[in-house]
């Protein structure tokens, strides 16, 4: 179940849905807290966010909180290139190739 509603988080986040990728984001740390793939889920979307650029940067930090919220004890992650110990909304952001 988790994975299926990964699936549905990045689906909305494809079809420019944000608020309601944040909302199954929200219900999927909830509900399955204890399952090793909901964080996986809810950083996947965060790097989706963070794969926009400049565009996607506030969804980016906005998933990257709920995940630390969420899964304190996971502690921060690079894989969203969010420095571990930096505050996200405080994180530089590098230059996008273009």
């Amino acid at each position: 179940m988790p994975q299926a509603l990964g699936n549905l988080m990045l689906s909305h986040a494809h079809l420019q849905q944000a608020d309601q990728a944040l909302a199954v984001a929200n219900d999927l740390g909830a509900r399955f807290a204890a399952d090793p793939r909901a964080p996986a889920n809810i950083l996947q979307l965060a790097k989706f966010y963070d794969d926009q650029g400049d565009a996607g940067e506030a969804a980016a930090v906005k998933i990257y909180n709920l995940y630390l919220k969420l899964f304190p004890k996971h502690g921060p992650r690079t894989e969203c290139a969010l420095p571990a110990g930096l505050p996200a909304q405080t994180r530089p952001r590098s230059p996008r190739p273009r």
